[in-house]
């Protein structure tokens, strides 16, 4: 556990993202003797959002290759790990959720001394596998892969935000098409909203819309791609194409 500290201590700022104090507190109380002090160590520096990507590798469970669709959140504040918590409590009572997979599967921790041991849920058999023995050695496995190297790629996850409505998704994605030149869509829900991506390579690129409610609908283009030289080829044929339709479009970009 010291070793764990003092690495997570010489975390560069690119890899910074804590959770805010006061929601550690918040966690300290209502968790108790349940929250990991090894959890409680990467929220206070690396922070949730980081490595959590399937489909770029940033999240090396590969004995949990039930993950549904290869895309992996962490939870992002303490309110989302208490609420999950209490929707996992008849199956594993004494559970800490730390990361979902937006289709109802939870990735959570059973506390063992200062480590804690990692289980998979499936929501749709309500049923918890195991799928490591050490949320300590998989920390030192992710700060071995993103620390160790500084110059290896980095993912970046890429949200442009679309000022006007333009239609369904369908309307969006095709717009994408072109820029990515692939033909082959998924279709799913992100967060509940309808969603069509496109796999180029190690790059993901989709085109959402929500539900329009009472209000105007939130339309973007979000896209996860990895710092090469085919992944900012690929960001840069995106940005051109989106920019030249909606000019009036914001950007995000964020390194998970």
């Amino acid at each position: 556990m010291k070793r764990l500290e003092q690495r997570l201590a010489e975390l560069p700022a690119r890899l910074r993202a804590p959770l805010a104090e006061d929601q550690l507190e918040h966690l300290d109380v209502a968790l108790g003797a349940a929250f990991p002090p090894a959890l409680r160590a990467w929220l206070a520096t690396a922070g949730p959002g980081s490595h959590v990507d399937l489909d770029t590798h940033r999240l090396r469970l590969d004995t949990a290759p039930a993950w549904a669709g290869g895309r992996g959140e962490w939870y992002r504040d303490d309110t989302s790990i208490l609420d999950a918590r209490y929707w996992l409590s008849e199956v594993a009572p004494d559970a800490v959720p730390f990361a979902f997979d937006g289709v109802g599967n939870t990735l959570f921790l059973r506390r063992e001394g200062d480590d804690a041991t990692v289980w998979f849920h499936d929501h749709e058999r309500q049923a918890a596998v195991q799928v490591g023995e050490s949320f300590i050695a998989w920390t030192h496995a992710q700060l071995d892969g993103d620390v160790a190297d500084p110059s290896r790629a980095h993912v970046v996850l890429c949200t442009w935000h679309l000022p006007e409505d333009p239609g369904d998704v369908d309307a969006i994605a095709s717009v994408l098409r072109e820029a990515v030149g692939a033909d082959v869509a998924e279709q799913r829900e992100h967060h509940g909203y309808p969603t069509i991506s496109y796999r180029v390579g190690e790059s993901r690129v989709s085109a959402s819309r929500s539900a329009t409610g009472s209000g105007p609908a939130l339309c973007s283009v979000f896209m996860a791609h990895q710092t090469t030289e085919a992944g900012n080829a690929l960001f840069k044929r995106v940005d051109e194409i989106v920019r030249s339709q909606w000019p009036k479009a914001k950007i995000e970009r964020e390194v998970i």
